[in-house]
């Protein structure tokens, strides 16, 4: 009869420690997504930037077309297009050299963490 007293402390105990377990697998499992989502942040390009990319190639589409029609309305939206795609690439050239300079940042913190986990 005394063992099964300490029947419920026991399973108490080893539940205990079961959710502990628990909670420590979802913690890393947290901890692993965001490690991965990071990751995938700093190599792949800001939406920004990708998005001003998109409609620079769109209007360099639309350009192309412009300039076979002759009549005055193409012409007119051709300037006008020109104008716009101008400021577009200024646009993308800051926001490309932002990201580049924030890559070679990042690749020298990453190799300065590397250096010193080594030593």
């Amino acid at each position: 009869m005394a063992k099964l007293d300490k029947c419920p402390e026991k399973c108490a105990y080893y539940i205990s420690e079961l959710l502990a377990f628990l909670f420590l697998f979802a913690a890393i499992d947290l901890i692993d997504e965001a490690a991965a989502k990071i990751k995938m942040e700093l190599t792949s390009r800001p939406t920004d930037l990708d998005e001003t990319n998109r409609e620079v190639l769109k209007l360099e589409m639309e350009r192309l077309s412009l300039q076979k029609d002759e009549d005055k309305v193409s012409k007119e939206r051709l300037s006008k297009l020109e104008k716009e795609l101008e400021g577009l690439k200024e646009k993308q050239k800051e926001l490309t050299d932002q990201w580049e300079k924030e890559k070679t940042l990042m690749n020298r913190i990453t190799s300065v963490k590397e250096e010193v986990d080594c030593a």
